[in-house]
C-alpha cells in the first residue's frame, strides 16, 4: 500500500484500513472456503458462500478468465479474455475480478513459497 501511494503513509494507511473494510463488508475471506468443502461454515456463511459462487460464475460465464501456469519467476499467469455477453452486476462483476484476483495471488504464493506476491494478468 506505501509503494501504491507513493511513499505517503496516511494515504496508505487510509487505503490499507479501506481495503481491510471492503473485505469484512464483502466476506472475501469466504473466497478461500466457498469453492472447497474442506472447511466447516456457519449455515449464514453458506448461505453468503453460495450466493457468492452463484454471483462469480454467472460473471464468469460473460468474461472467461483463467490461470495458465506461472513465468520464471514462479507468478502465475491470468488470462483475461474479452467479454462475450453484457449484463454484468455490479456485485457479480467485482466479485469475479476479486475473486480470480485472489485465485491468482494464491497460486503465486503457493507456487513461489511465498518468495512472490505478484501475478501476471494478460
Amino acid at each position: 500500500h506505501l509503494s501504491y501511494m507513493g511513499g505517503d503513509y496516511n494515504k496508505a494507511l487510509q487505503n490499507m484500513i479501506e481495503s481491510l473494510e471492503f473485505r469484512k463488508e464483502k466476506q472475501l475471506d469466504l473466497f478461500r472456503k466457498c469453492f472447497s468443502s474442506q472447511f466447516e461454515i456457519t449455515e449464514e456463511e453458506q448461505a453468503r458462500a453460495k450466493e457468492m459462487m452463484e454471483l462469480v460464475r454467472a460473471d464468469m460465464a460473460r468474461q472467461y478468465t483463467v490461470m495458465r501456469g506461472h513465468d520464471n519467476q514462479h507468478r502465475s499467469i491470468m488470462f483475461k479474455f474479452p467479454r462475450v455477453k453484457t449484463g454484468a452486476t455490479e456485485d457479480s462483476y467485482i466479485l469475479s475480478q476479486v475473486y480470480m484476483a485472489e485465485r491468482s495471488t494464491a497460486a503465486t504464493e503457493f507456487c513461489s513459497l511465498g518468495t512472490q506476491e505478484r501475478s501476471i494478468a494478460v
